[in-house]
């Protein structure tokens, strides 16, 4: 009872002090109170320049503590200061450095042991309106004590939980609140319970289930908050999640790939079966120059991060800092940022901004001359409680007087001290969501030139309540026990790490092999034997010939590697030469028509084939030569067929020989001209596709005899009417018997002869001589006979159109009939054409388009040919008409 009453009383007094709030505004000293309200030095105005001021609450009640909460805030970005420490001094915990517009609105700072303190810092420019924020005072946090109660599996004597990939663990905690009451009640109802795993992961809740699902060694923690926000974390078991074994010294002999029917041995060494859990290191180290100059690109250096659960994620507070050991001689120049593995990023510090502080102990030299690398300092940015503001905030607070490593003073110049800093973006807002492992990359620009800097050292301090812990052995499973199974032929399993196999078909085979570790995790892995096929070998198809060599004609099995022929036959005298035993299209010669086997074995990856065998048998064949001729006797030159009534069954081709060097390989039949006289022999050869043949020569098949020549002389050449005797000389050759044909007028068998032609009239006479010889060759000559009668012309040179009767029109006369190609033309003397005609019968009756042409001289041109004349002929003359 006497509790209840205390609290009641207490809880009374937080009220009556709320009702008599103060005011205070930012001023150098301390202050002991519960209630108020915190302004900046302006109070309800803007804040003065130039302000370095502390200001220090601290609670008036016992068991409370200072809370303080912002209702609003404005003041420069990045330059007027508001520092807030939790504690007395400004040596107590920094929780943050704030500025800009609304940072702070609805935020509440509350104290952890009474006290907090505020310092702000102003320049000269710029002032705003500062801040207005409620004064308070909470309880004051009672001790309690985090339990981690039992953990399923167990833990064991050294205070671990030895599991394998993929098994849950299950964490039972509470807390033991030996203080509950004193100020306010504390209960594992009124708690909360989140639990931290060393994988990446946060669980809420007093008992919660984590898988692992990756390899290595993770602390259990459990943070207890009660409900006015005081918090424990206890650090409990470790959990050892079993390596998975590498299975890469795998053997085999002869190979891992073997003939069917032959045995192979498949070993799996345990010699650095498991490989060591060692988490890799979350920093890089080297003395690299950074490029100085917008030109230039940026700095990146990466860390490959894998000492998480492959599915964690970025997650509030994870990464408590990013530091880096550099040297430069410029702050204003550099931007410096953090990349996560999907790409989001966080400005660590901004550019422009910061001027020439230097960094570390830089070696500033002459601009275009390399610098040599200074002295480091180690910078961290973290959200949490950092030393120091911004880099660009802090800029021209420190200033230091150092000796570089060349030897070169530098008095007072403006520096930063190493220590930690405030990001220019908070990590967990940047970079929430993002995985943890993968490739984080820091990247720092020198955006100017005129400046040097050294990067010697950069790394990651992720919270090491989600973070793997530092091993100083390394972690490695070992095999208990193994086996091996298989579909497959199984001989023996010496050693238990080894298989001895002979697969009973071809193809692929597959061997699990399991272990057993000393966590009684199970591994295993499969390993491959492919067992070639036996092929058949194919030595071709069986064949008849009609030789006594041939060529071997198989079809090789693909990837072959070798081959060897062999033979045998029934023949007791029967025997075969092989050109080549190791050739696939060896050459065979026998010495018998019989029938003998080749056996075929190959070699096919190493492998032997099933062998194979071809049959030749070698048959003679019959001479079935059969041919008719047209002609046994001809004339020069004279074609003469030949026909082929052989029979071609195991035939493909006739070829012909025909005496006088002709040759022909014509199927069925074939003609042949002969040219010279003699009695030729003709050759026929039957041949088939295997390159036999048969022949046969008929003798004096065809006899030539010469053609007479027929040829004759006429006198006279050009006879002309009436003289129409012609003469004829017979000078032919090679012919005993002569007719003469006179143009079907006469007949004549003499040798030489002479005719009268009709005297009456010329014109042209075919004459014709045939000669035959005793061979009853014959030839015949015709020559076209021309008698000529010369052409003659009668022309008047005057008429008279007048209708009397006589001499009416104008026409011209010839004796005959032999001209052609005639014209007439007749024109008045301007050389205009009156009248025009192509009839050798004209007549022109005076008139000139139907009416009378006017009395007078006319001129005309006739134009023609003669029959047998090659020559044409123009006259000209004159006619005229009177009437």
């Amino acid at each position: 009872m006497k509790k209840l009453i205390l609290l009641t009383l207490t809880f009374s007094l937080f009220l009556m002090s709320n009702l008599f709030s103060q005011t205070y505004n930012m001023a150098n000293g301390n202050d002991t109170t519960c209630s108020g309200i915190f302004y900046d030095n302006g109070g309800l105005g803007l804040y003065a320049s130039n302000l370095n001021l502390t200001k220090t609450f601290c609670s008036n009640t016992a068991g409370s503590v200072v809370s303080v909460n912002f209702t609003s805030f404005q003041t420069e970005l990045n330059n007027d200061l508001l520092y807030v420490y939790d504690g007395a001094t400004i040596a107590s915990p920094l929780i943050g450095i704030y500025s800009g517009n609304g940072t702070l609105n609805g935020v509440t700072f509350k104290s952890t042991n009474g006290c907090l303190t505020f310092r702000f810092i102003s320049n000269s420019s710029n002032n705003q309106n500062g801040w207005a924020a409620n004064i308070s005072c909470t309880f004051a946090c009672q001790p309690f004590t985090a339990i981690i109660d039992s953990t399923f599996p167990l833990v064991d004597t050294s205070n671990e939980i030895k599991i394998c990939i993929g098994t849950p663990v299950d964490m039972f905690g509470s807390a033991n609140y030996t203080n509950s009451g004193t100020y306010y009640n504390q209960s594992n109802a009124t708690s909360t319970f989140t639990w931290k795993t060393g994988d990446g992961f946060t669980i809420p809740g007093q008992n919660a289930t984590r898988i692992f699902d990756t390899p290595g060694v993770f602390d259990l923690s459990v943070i207890v908050t009660d409900t006015i926000g005081c918090e424990q974390i206890l650090t409990g078991p470790r959990v050892v999640v079993s390596t998975k074994p590498n299975f890469k010294n795998i053997t085999y002999f002869p190979n891992d790939t073997i003939c069917f029917g032959d045995t192979a041995l498949i070993t799996l060494s345990d010699s650095g079966l498991f490989t060591p859990y060692i988490p890799p290191t979350l920093n890089v180290s080297g003395v690299t120059f950074l490029p100085d100059g917008s030109s230039q690109p940026p700095y990146t250096s990466t860390i490959p991060v894998s000492i998480f659960s492959n599915t964690a994620t970025y997650g509030s507070g994870y990464l408590k800092g990013i530091y880096v050991n550099m040297e430069h001689s410029f702050l204003g120049d550099l931007e410096i940022k953090i990349t996560c593995p999907n790409g989001q990023f966080a400005t660590l510090k901004e550019h422009p901004g910061g001027g020439g502080t230097f960094l570390g102990e830089p070696v500033d030299q002459a601009f275009g001359v390399v610098s040599s690398p200074g002295v480091g300092y180690t910078y961290e940015f973290t959200d949490f409680s950092p030393t120091y503001g911004t880099m660009i905030s802090e800029s021209t607070n420190y200033q230091q007087t150092y000796t570089d490593v060349l030897g070169t003073t530098y008095t007072n110049v403006n520096y930063l001290p190493a220590g930690t800093y405030s990001p220019f973006h908070n990590l967990s807002t940047r970079l929430n969501g993002c995985p943890l492992n993968g490739n984080w990359t820091i990247s720092i620009q020198d955006k100017a030139g005129v400046d040097d800097g050294y990067i010697f050292f950069w790394g990651l301090n992720f919270d090491t309540l989600i973070r793997p812990p530092t091993v100083i052995s390394p972690i490695i499973g070992t095999r208990d026990s193994s086996i091996w199974t298989s579909t497959s032929n199984i001989i023996a399993t010496p050693g238990d790490t080894g298989v001895l196999t002979s697969p009973l078909t071809s193809g692929w085979h597959s061997y699990n092999y399991k272990i057993y570790d000393n966590y009684g995790c199970e591994h295993d892995t499969t390993v491959d034997l492919f067992v070639k096929n036996k092929l058949k070998s194919n030595a071709g198809m069986d064949f008849t010939t009609c030789r006594l060599d041939y060529q071997l004609a198989p079809i090789p099995s693909p990837n072959n590697d070798s081959l060897n022929w062999s033979y045998y036959n029934t023949s007791a005298s029967g025997n075969s030469v092989i050109s080549n035993n190791n050739t696939y299209n060896a050459n065979t010669t026998v010495n018998e028509f019989t029938t003998f086997n080749y056996i075929l074995n190959e070699t096919v990856e190493g492998c032997p084939t099933y062998p194979d065998t071809v049959s030749i048998t070698h048959t003679e064949i019959i001479n079935t030569i059969d041919i008719d001729i047209s002609k046994d006797t001809v004339c020069i030159p004279e074609l003469v067929t030949f026909t082929n009534n052989s029979d071609m069954t195991l035939f493909d081709s006739i070829y012909w020989e025909f005496g006088d060097g002709g040759l022909s390989n014509a199927q069925g039949s074939t003609n042949h001209t002969y040219n010279a006289v003699s009695c030729f022999d003709l050759k026929v050869t039957l041949v088939n596709s295997l390159g036999c043949r048969v022949d046969s020569t008929i003798t004096d098949a065809v006899c030539a005899f010469p053609s007479p020549v027929a040829s004759f002389n006429y006198t006279p050449f050009e006879p002309i009417v009436p003289e129409t005797n012609i003469n004829f000389s017979n000078t032919s050759s090679g012919g005993t018997i002569y007719v003469w044909d006179f143009a079907g007028l006469d007949f004549s068998i003499l040798k030489d002869d002479s005719y009268e032609f009709p005297n009456t009239d010329g014109g042209q006479y075919p004459v014709t001589l045939t000669v035959t010889n005793d061979g009853g060759c014959i030839d015949q000559i015709t020559q076209i006979v021309t008698i000529k009668n010369p052409l003659s012309i009668w022309i008047p040179n005057s008429f008279t159109p007048n209708n009397d009767g006589l001499n009416e029109t104008f026409r011209v006369i010839f004796n005959n009939e032999s001209i052609t190609k005639y014209s007439i033309r007749i024109f008045n003397r301007w050389g205009e054409i009156m009248f025009f005609s192509e009839d050798p019968n004209f007549e022109w009756d005076g008139t000139i388009d139907g009416k009378p042409a006017p009395v007078g001289v006319y001129i005309y041109q006739i134009s023609g040919k003669e029959e047998f004349e090659t020559e044409s002929f123009t006259k000209y003359g004159h006619v005229t008409i009177t009437r």
